[in-house]
């Protein structure tokens, strides 16, 4: 799963409101920015097969670090223990760091929920001991891109519900812009071609960045009133 993991971020933005929405864009996607790193370090390994599945040629075939489950929960951890510790906003309020924490780590782990739908069995549950689990979606294009849109649309209109209707162009219409350009990612995705998985990690990197500092600048344009971390 690629962009609907962003439905969990605008939905969870409903819990944590003075948190940027960038931030939980950071986390949704956590394990595969950590997957697209180690791939250019030589620390994990895919492969590109066209046809390997319908909806996305890699055969990810060696990521225990960044997508297992005890690698997964290892990132859960280590952000709610990071965000406790780190010098936020109304730091000195406890309930609230403890709720940002909580709130960032969910998004975390929620990373590797959506993608034990769509991966092949891939997903190793402990480094080290052959056992994978994933319902392969990827299997069926329509599929994919049925549940990626149900999932972005859902979180969207949560976040759109519960946040307030901003000023200026950016802060009225600029979140539904940026909806739309999503929506064409999701259904154009199955359908690239990537020539090595270097080239993979590297617009893969590039994009989530992107992304992420839309997100962040579009929130901040709905939440200025509100103060953010």
């Amino acid at each position: 799963m690629f962009i609907g993991h962003y439905g969990i971020a605008f939905a969870l933005k409903k819990y944590a409101p003075k948190t940027s929405l960038g931030f939980l864009f950071i986390a949704v996607q956590l394990a595969d920015i950590a997957f697209f790193t180690l791939l250019l370090l030589g620390i994990e390994h895919a492969r590109i097969i066209p046809g390997f599945t319908e909806a996305s040629p890699l055969d990810l075939y060696d990521f225990p670090i960044s997508h297992s489950l005890l690698g997964s929960l290892a990132w859960t951890v280590a952000t709610y223990l990071v965000v406790r510790l780190i010098p936020l906003k109304n730091s000195n309020n406890a309930p609230y760091r403890q709720r940002t924490a909580l709130i960032l780590s969910v998004g975390v782990f929620s990373h590797f929920v959506l993608d034990v739908l769509v991966h092949t069995p891939d997903l190793l549950l402990v480094p080290g001991l052959d056992i994978r689990i994933g319902l392969g979606l990827w299997n069926s294009i329509i599929a994919t891109v049925a549940v990626e849109l149900a999932i972005l649309v859902i979180g969207c209109c949560i976040y759109l519900r519960s946040s307030p209707s901003g000023v200026g162009p950016a802060g009225k219409y600029g979140i539904y812009a940026f909806l739309a350009v999503l929506l064409v990612i999701i259904v154009i995705t199955p359908f690239m071609t990537f020539p090595d998985t270097l080239a993979v990690a590297i617009q893969g990197i590039l994009v989530y960045a992107v992304l992420t500092l839309t997100a962040w600048w579009l929130d901040s344009k709905r939440h200025a009133a509100l103060g953010q971390v």
